[in-house]
Formats: structure tokens, sequence, C-alpha cells
């Protein structure tokens, strides 16, 4: 599917693009409110100042993504089915969200290795269990985050927002 045909099924109100290959595709400032990209390949797609708001992105491929500015209010980057042991998070390695706004999101177990979160607003947000090793999250606000069990080992937390934080391990 070419990226007009997909902009054209999103303006006829479909939202169910689970699996799709949208990889190094440019879909700059699109507004994607509660679309499904389960499974999808996103890896180096550019979604810079887009809007996914309630999107659910389990499983995706969001590899070198940038989604810098990104609106991301309670994404769901995890399918949770009743056993913890069953979550196939979203893969974020490498990629950019820089000032993204994922407040509440759902990033239970996902990989966010050497991501760049600087300015991020992650505020409420569940990261349970994520891979944030060499993260950067200068400045990043992680207010009332639940860290429990992350992986924050080399991550970069220069004067990031961290009031109110779950850290157990």
């Amino acid at each position: 599917m070419d990226i007009c045909e997909f902009i054209d099924r999103i303006n006829a109100g479909e939202w169910d693009f689970q699996g799709i290959d949208l990889s190094m595709t440019n879909l700059s400032g699109v507004n994607l409110v509660g679309i499904d990209l389960s499974q999808a390949n996103l890896k180096g797609i550019i979604l810079h100042s887009s809007n996914l708001s309630d999107a659910i992105l389990y499983g995706a491929d969001l590899r070198e993504a940038n989604l810098a500015a990104a609106k991301m209010i309670g994404v769901n980057l995890v399918r949770s089915n009743l056993k913890f042991a069953d979550m196939r998070a979203a893969n974020l390695d490498t990629a950019n969200m820089t000032q993204a706004n994922l407040q509440g999101a759902d990033l239970s177990k996902a990989s966010l290795r050497n991501s760049i979160l600087v300015q991020a607003n992650l505020r409420e947000s569940w990261l349970f269990g994520a891979y944030l090793n060499q993260a950067d999250l200068r400045k990043a606000d992680l207010t009332g985050a639940n860290l429990t069990d992350a992986d924050l080992s080399d991550c970069i937390l220069e004067e990031a927002i961290l009031p109110g934080t779950h850290w157990e391990r």
C-alpha cells in the first residue's frame, strides 16, 4: 500500500492497520489518533509532530523512528494477555522521541535502548520492566511514572523531573 492510499483509508475512517509495512515513510504531522498499528513494521518511519494518542502499537517495530514532538498520550505499546509473560511490547530502540508527549502511555517491557527522550513528557507513564539501557532522558518529566524492574543501566537522567516516580527492583 502506498502512502496516498494509506492516508485516504484513514480519512475514510479506517483505523485497523495491524501488520502493515510503513517502514521508512514520512507521516509527519498526520493525525493517527486511535489507530491500530500493532505488529506493524514502522522501522525508520518519520512521525514528527504526529498525533498518535490512544494508538495501539503493541509488537510494532519502531526502531530508528523519528517521533520527535509527537503526541502519544495514552498510547498502548504493549498487549497484555492475562499473564505478564505473554506481553509483546513495541521496539523503540534508537528512536528519537525528543519532546514527545507520552503522558499515561503503557510502555511496559518496551525496548527503548539508546533512544532519545530529551524533554519528553512521561508523566504517569507505565515503564514496568522497560529496557532503557543508554537512553537519553535529560530534562524528561517522569513525575509519577512507574519504573519498577526497568533496566536503567547507563541511562542519562540529568535534570530529569522525578517526583513520585516508583523505582522498585
